[in-house]
């Protein structure tokens, strides 16, 4: 019985190729939060010595078309938010896929993940015609690289203003952020840096400088009015958001360091309002391109809601739609009542 412990205690480490990941991780990050973080000017530069084939873009998109503002006020009893990788904008057109997940499930507001097209390539008439006619948009393409990250936020409601990126100015010029105010809350549609890439650099950069500042960011605007946080995160954010242990060390080995991050939020006063509502439940949002879903069903939970905690009671669902197509994401929702707070 004791051995039979102590060899399923020490399973991840049976695996060479996982621990040399998991030591590779700890040393890197050791390196970086014991003795300093990594500033921007080192990053930037330590990435340009990498690779001489870095672009940058410099115009940013702000699509001044349709750039219309409002009193941000939604007069509804209940609302859907949505929010959905779809790795690529031009492909999820061509399959008509976003075309048919707005039909069918009506999100009265859409946040986009990784849309992977350029400020000149947005005006085009083709990559808009699946916007609904009422729907006002705000796409943040990024301007380090073409047609590569990039987030958007598509609404049937005004908001009160817009604001691209959240300060730190790297990864604002990757296009991962866009805040929407509206009269009762913020909502923040974010794409976090993927740390699959085993990059030490970034992911120290993640570690000392995105996690934090993100975290920083969100309570400063927690001060001013509720937040919705939502989009894909890159990590899970716990054993019950990802199919397998061994495949967290294997292949996910740089997430321990995220996962604490993740929970430091949480602790200032976030909640994850789909594992509120369905504490036991195992559904994923990520899988990889060619794996089957249903019979197989071997994901993970990067995408995500996180809300304030005064928002909670006002949340009446959190949906993962496992069944929509299209990216190897799957739109993740939030049904809320967007007054609940002035009602009080």
């Amino acid at each position: 019985m004791f051995l039979r412990k102590g060899i399923s205690l020490f399973r991840p480490f049976l695996n060479l190729r996982a621990f040399s990941t998991q030591a590779k991780y700890l040393f890197s990050y050791s390196l970086s939060s014991s003795c300093r973080s990594i500033s921007l000017e080192e990053f930037i530069q330590k990435k340009k010595q990498k690779s001489k084939k870095i672009e940058f873009v410099e115009d940013h998109v702000t699509t001044e078309k349709k750039f219309v503002l409002g009193n941000g006020v939604i007069d509804a009893p209940s609302i859907k938010i949505s929010s959905w990788n779809i790795n690529g904008l031009r492909s999820v057109i061509r399959s008509k896929s976003l075309e048919e997940y707005i039909k069918s499930h009506s999100p009265d507001i859409l946040c986009l993940n990784e849309i992977k097209i350029t400020s000149d390539q947005v005006h085009l008439e083709e990559n808009l015609s699946w916007i609904p006619q009422d729907y006002v948009y705000y796409f943040n393409c990024c301007r380090f690289k073409k047609s590569i990250y990039g987030t958007a936020i598509i609404s049937k409601y005004r908001p009160i203003d817009v604001k691209y990126g959240f300060g730190l100015e790297y990864y604002d010029k990757e296009g991962r952020v866009i805040t929407a105010e509206y009269e009762n809350f913020f909502l923040v549609a974010c794409y976090a840096p993927n740390q699959q890439s085993k990059d030490p650099i970034r992911l120290a950069y993640r570690n000392t400088q995105w996690d934090p500042h993100l975290r920083l960011y969100l309570n400063n605007l927690k001060k001013k009015k509720s937040v919705i946080v939502c989009g894909d995160l890159n990590v899970p954010i716990d054993d019950r958001d990802i199919h397998s242990h061994e495949v967290l060390w294997k292949h996910y080995g740089h997430f321990q360091q995220e996962r604490i991050n993740m929970m430091r939020l949480m602790e200032t006063g976030f909640v994850d309002p789909f594992r509120q509502l369905y504490p036991h439940t195992r559904k994923y949002t990520c899988w990889g391109h060619n794996v089957d879903r249903q019979s197989s069903n071997k994901g993970a939970r990067f995408d995500y809601f996180i809300i304030s905690n005064d928002l909670m009671p006002a949340v009446k669902d959190s949906v993962i739609t496992d069944e929509v197509h299209g990216s190897d994401h799957c739109p993740v929702e939030l049904i809320i009542d967007p007054n609940m707070k002035k009602h009080e």
